[in-house]
């Protein structure tokens, strides 16, 4: 898997640019790594500090049948077709189904109003869109697992692969609270550098995951499983 990713990458042809800045929030392990949330709180902090600012979401859309360009409509397209992760998405700004995101960022673009900024959800390793600025997420407490690429660990390429494309770390750690398990606070800046062993001059950003007041009160007292 590690040899074919590279010959994919080696072999692929040099990735287009949208008309429009492109950011990517992306993993180096498949699954959850929190890379939705991330994508949500940064949109949020885009709008806050310039409300005029047109940000339309890509999204690969695991879990979902749709290939796309689609634009989800939440009164249309169900979980099982665009991914429940591109519905939570489209709650917030315009968000779009895509297996090749160029071809998503095409279609984005050409929608009236255009955005401005186009935010992947996912896509670190998609070559054909250029992006602008890459942050690597990374969960501080599983980090990347056994540090193997698949099918013998976690990670979807070598590590310093999608470090070396990302512009920014961003540590993620659980909820830490009087009702936790784990009361630790987070792992030191300098324990991540040497577990990862990321260069001097990546910068390191910190998140922590809390749900939503709403979704805590619907869910607060409801067997769940």
């Amino acid at each position: 898997y590690r040899a074919a990713t590279r010959a994919l990458e080696v072999m692929h042809p040099a990735a287009r640019r949208a008309p429009i800045p492109v950011v990517c929030v992306g993993a180096a392990v498949v699954g959850g790594a929190g890379k939705t949330p991330i994508a949500i709180a940064l949109l949020e902090r885009i709008i806050a500090r310039s409300p005029s600012t047109r940000v339309h979401f890509l999204t690969r859309g695991y879990g979902g049948r749709e290939r796309g360009p689609l634009r989800v409509d939440l009164d249309v397209h169900g979980a099982e077709r665009v991914s429940d992760e591109a519905r939570m998405l489209a709650r917030h700004a315009p968000t779009w189904v895509c297996a090749d995101r160029w071809a998503g960022a095409v279609a984005a673009c050409a929608a009236a109003p255009p955005p401005t900024m186009l935010l992947m959800d996912d896509g670190l390793q998609h070559l054909r869109l250029w992006r602008d600025l890459s942050m690597l997420v990374v969960d501080a407490d599983y980090l990347v697992g056994n540090g193997r690429v698949l099918p013998a660990g976690p990670l979807r390429e070598p590590l310093a692969r999608s470090v070396a494309r990302a512009d920014a770390l961003i540590a993620l750690s659980p909820i830490c609270d009087a009702h936790s398990r784990r009361l630790a606070g987070p792992p030191p800046e300098a324990w991540l550098r040497r577990a990862l062993d990321l260069p001097a001059g990546l910068p390191v950003l910190r998140a922590g995951i809390q749900p939503e007041p709403d979704s805590a009160r619907q869910l607060s007292g409801r067997r769940v499983v």
